[in-house]
């Protein structure tokens, strides 16, 4: 339909080639947005899937995609900055593992699985002891009578 729009003389060769380089690249996003509203998935379903699809098309050398190439560079080196030390943090760690729609595929390794599983069961633990120690260094009020 873009093409039809465009008058024969605007529309070289190179430019129908970044048309169809864009084209490819958003046919990932669209199944993803389908499968996003059209199910109970939830972001953290498709995470993953869009992270996977940025780096491959980021890495791709499929020549129809050579048009848009310093947008897929930009793109690969900064999810790399800013993806690279996730399987490090925490904050992401744990949430991902104790969300209830959790697989065990977020995880690159097992050893990476089996480490968020010891801290929150580290965590778990230190909360019961600290929740003991409040119990019992309870101060009983004494009434003013």
């Amino acid at each position: 339909m873009l093409y039809g729009c465009i008058p024969e003389t605007e529309l070289k060769s190179t430019g129908f080639e970044l048309i169809q380089g864009i084209t490819n690249t958003l046919r990932g996003f669209k199944l993803i947005t389908e499968n996003l509203s059209g199910s109970y998935a939830t972001m953290g379903d498709l995470f993953v899937q869009v992270i996977s699809l940025l780096l491959s098309l980021a890495d791709s050398d499929d020549p129809i995609f050579s048009g848009i190439k310093s947008i897929r560079l930009t793109v690969r080196d900064e999810l790399k900055r800013r993806m690279d030390g996730l399987e490090n943090n925490d904050i992401v760690l744990i949430p991902t593992f104790l969300d209830p729609s959790f697989k065990e595929k977020y995880f690159s390794s097992k050893y990476i699985y089996e480490e968020v599983r010891r801290k929150v069961a580290d965590a778990v633990q230190n909360l019961d002891l600290e929740i003991r120690n409040v119990e019992s260094n309870e101060v009983v009020p004494v009434s003013k009578h």
